[in-house]
């Protein structure tokens, strides 16, 4: 075979190779959003609320009656328009911050509370009823906290589009601007939101410091399937469709989901090809970055909240950190404290575990499914901590 005639096949090799990438990403793509639009995020509820239409007084400033204290059976979907009090916005075009010198954690005045600020999670937004009476909440419960949503770039649109190293840096230079965030704060993440706030934690050194970190249902540790699809028949088709386009660099730039979502029977495809969670996690063995866990073991409290019917993060205890053994199979589901990313410590969270900083809840119900009283005995009193304060366990 002639030198050109060889060229000429290779080339051509190449050519059908790349479109066969692309195809097989198209369609991983659009399985993704299919089950994910389908199915949603599973609706974030708020039960005994009180009234979900309120008043409202001047720009962006809700006031809302006082919720009755007998009433825990009232639900409020996620998904219903509307200004909220506090939302940071933050833009498209904001460029992040991963350079610079760490700050020391603040030192609160007794009885000053921080500033909290509360990650969303996907196809979710700031001005949507549950986020922003969740905000809301939380601001009666903690006078003077004046706590804010950090809404990215649309919100729901953006929420999956944007990729999660872009959606970080939004957050990060978000809350740099922020005047009142200057001198620490309180950080609530809401599933997906949970990995931008950790995120935020690690990679945005010289952003203002986080002192309490509180992770409602997040994938932590990775969700090993779609969110929801586990039972349904095409599970098996798109879940074979996430296995040859998931970890394409069309699929990582267009897909949030994408950077999280962590095959078992995929591993090595993951390691290579996922631009987000294994360097969050620390995992790849020769670029590991001590100042991630540092960071993250510069945490004043960690409070990692599970809900024990969750059936969107796969497995539910990823919310724990916790996960398969052996991590390429879906043999069992272990405790945190005997996954390598426990063991080898690294995130820090080990360290923050042996110091008696890490906080494990679990609730009833399904994903994100909070009650008031869960609010007020779990998410509250870290809120009103501060750096001098125990743990109010």
């Amino acid at each position: 075979m002639s030198l050109s005639l060889l060229r000429s096949h290779l080339c051509r090799g190449k050519g059908e190779m790349a479109i066969l990438t692309l195809f097989v990403s198209l369609l991983a793509v659009t399985a993704i959003i299919f089950v994910l639009v389908l199915h949603g995020d599973g609706p974030i509820t708020i039960a005994g609320l009180g009234n979900p239409f309120p008043t409202v007084a001047g720009p962006h400033i809700l006031r809302f009656p006082p919720p009755p204290d007998d009433d825990h059976r009232q639900e409020f979907s996620f998904h219903s328009p509307r200004p909220i009090m506090g939302i940071m916005q933050g833009r498209a075009q904001d460029g992040g911050g991963f350079a610079g010198q760490e700050q020391a954690l603040p030192s609160a005045s007794p009885g000053e509370p921080l500033p909290f600020v509360v990650l969303h999670g996907i196809s979710d937004q700031c001005s949507n009823d549950g986020v922003s009476m969740f905000v809301d909440t939380l601001n009666r419960y903690v006078p003077g906290a004046d706590g804010l949503c950090l809404h990215i770039g649309n919100g729901v649109e953006d929420s999956w589009l944007m990729p999660m190293r872009k959606q970080v840096d939004i957050a990060c230079k978000s809350i740099k601007r922020t005047p009142r965030l200057r001198n620490g704060f309180n950080l609530i993440g809401l599933s997906q939101g949970c990995l931008l706030g950790r995120a935020y934690i690690e990679w945005c050194t010289d952003g203002p410091p986080v002192h309490n970190y509180i992770a409602i249902a997040g994938p932590n540790a990775g969700t090993a399937a779609v969110p929801l699809c586990t039972d349904l028949f095409v599970c098996y088709f798109v879940n074979l469709l996430l296995q040859l386009g998931m970890y394409t660099k069309w699929a990582q730039n267009h897909v949030a989901p994408t950077g999280y979502v962590k095959i078992p029977s995929g591993m090595s495809s993951y390691l290579r090809g996922s631009r987000f969670l294994p360097y969050l996690n620390n995992e790849h063995r020769y670029a590991r970055k001590r100042a991630y866990a540092h960071r993250f073991a510069s945490l004043n409290r960690l409070v990692l909240i599970m809900f024990e019917q969750d059936r969107v993060i796969i497995p539910k205890e990823t919310a724990w950190f916790g996960w398969y053994l052996p991590e390429d199979s879906v043999t069992r589901v272990v405790p945190v404290n005997e996954t390598r990313l426990y063991k080898e410590d690294l995130i820090g969270l080990r360290s923050l575990d042996e110091a008696g900083k890490v906080v494990f809840v679990a609730l009833p119900g399904g994903h994100l499914q909070l009650t008031h009283a869960a609010i007020r005995d779990y998410v509250v009193p870290y809120l009103i901590m501060n750096s001098s304060s125990h743990s109010p366990r």
